[in-house]
Protein backbone atom coordinates (compact mmCIF):
# COMPACT_ATOMS: atom_id res chain seq x y z
CA UNK A 1 0.00 0.00 0.00
CA UNK A 2 1.15 3.48 -0.84
CA UNK A 3 1.67 6.11 2.28
CA UNK A 4 0.92 9.25 0.01
CA UNK A 5 -2.42 7.61 -0.66
CA UNK A 6 -5.14 10.08 1.36
CA UNK A 7 -8.15 8.84 3.52
CA UNK A 8 -11.19 7.90 2.26
CA UNK A 9 -14.57 9.08 2.65
CA UNK A 10 -18.00 7.24 2.56
CA UNK A 11 -21.28 9.45 3.30
CA UNK A 12 -24.97 8.71 3.55
CA UNK A 13 -26.63 8.36 7.10
CA UNK A 14 -23.06 9.00 8.74
CA UNK A 15 -19.71 10.12 7.57
CA UNK A 16 -16.73 7.44 7.79
CA UNK A 17 -13.60 8.08 7.47
CA UNK A 18 -11.05 5.43 6.64
CA UNK A 19 -7.46 5.85 6.69
CA UNK A 20 -4.69 3.92 4.82
CA UNK A 21 -2.58 3.04 8.00
CA UNK A 22 -5.50 0.92 9.63
CA UNK A 23 -4.85 -2.11 7.35
CA UNK A 24 -7.82 -4.02 7.80
CA UNK A 25 -10.69 -1.29 7.42
CA UNK A 26 -8.79 0.03 4.01
CA UNK A 27 -8.47 -3.50 2.43
CA UNK A 28 -12.06 -4.22 3.62
CA UNK A 29 -13.15 -0.95 1.68
CA UNK A 30 -11.65 -1.63 -1.51
CA UNK A 31 -13.08 -4.95 -1.33
CA UNK A 32 -16.50 -3.13 -0.74
CA UNK A 33 -16.27 -1.06 -3.27
CA UNK A 34 -15.61 -3.46 -5.76
CA UNK A 35 -18.43 -5.71 -4.44
CA UNK A 36 -20.64 -2.12 -5.03
CA UNK A 37 -19.32 -1.34 -8.81
CA UNK A 38 -20.46 -3.34 -11.87
CA UNK A 39 -19.01 -1.54 -14.63
CA UNK A 40 -15.52 -0.10 -12.75
CA UNK A 41 -12.27 -2.55 -13.52
CA UNK A 42 -10.75 -4.26 -10.71
CA UNK A 43 -7.19 -2.96 -11.76
CA UNK A 44 -8.80 0.38 -11.29
CA UNK A 45 -10.30 -0.23 -7.77
CA UNK A 46 -7.25 -1.54 -6.55
CA UNK A 47 -5.12 1.52 -7.82
CA UNK A 48 -7.21 4.21 -6.16
CA UNK A 49 -6.02 1.78 -2.77
CA UNK A 50 -2.32 1.63 -3.69
CA UNK A 51 -2.14 -1.89 -4.97
CA UNK A 52 -2.15 -3.99 -8.39
CA UNK A 53 -5.00 -6.09 -9.24
CA UNK A 54 -2.75 -9.41 -8.70
CA UNK A 55 -2.59 -8.03 -4.73
CA UNK A 56 -6.11 -7.55 -5.02
CA UNK A 57 -6.89 -11.08 -5.51
CA UNK A 58 -3.90 -12.29 -3.21
CA UNK A 59 -6.33 -9.82 -0.61
CA UNK A 60 -9.73 -11.51 -1.54
CA UNK A 61 -8.85 -14.90 -0.98
CA UNK A 62 -7.56 -14.47 2.62
CA UNK A 63 -10.89 -12.33 3.34
CA UNK A 64 -12.29 -15.54 1.73
CA UNK A 65 -10.60 -17.98 3.61
CA UNK A 66 -10.28 -16.39 7.12
CA UNK A 67 -12.64 -13.12 6.98
CA UNK A 68 -11.39 -9.51 7.73
CA UNK A 69 -8.43 -11.68 10.38
CA UNK A 70 -7.16 -12.53 6.87
CA UNK A 71 -6.62 -8.64 6.45
CA UNK A 72 -4.03 -7.86 9.09
CA UNK A 73 -1.01 -7.14 8.17
CA UNK A 74 1.84 -10.18 8.32
CA UNK A 75 5.54 -9.21 9.62
CA UNK A 76 8.00 -8.83 6.79
CA UNK A 77 11.66 -9.80 7.06
CA UNK A 78 13.49 -12.86 8.32
CA UNK A 79 12.11 -15.16 10.56
CA UNK A 80 14.23 -15.52 14.09
CA UNK A 81 15.42 -18.93 14.81
CA UNK A 82 15.94 -20.20 18.27
CA UNK A 83 18.81 -22.13 18.71
CA UNK A 84 19.46 -24.34 22.16
CA UNK A 85 23.33 -25.00 22.84
CA UNK A 86 23.55 -29.12 23.09
CA UNK A 87 26.24 -29.69 25.66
Amino acid sequence: MKKDIPSKTFYGNIELSISPIDPVAWKLSMLFEAAHASSVRIENIAGKYGYSREHFYVIKKAYDTDGTKGLTNKPTGPKQITCELIQ
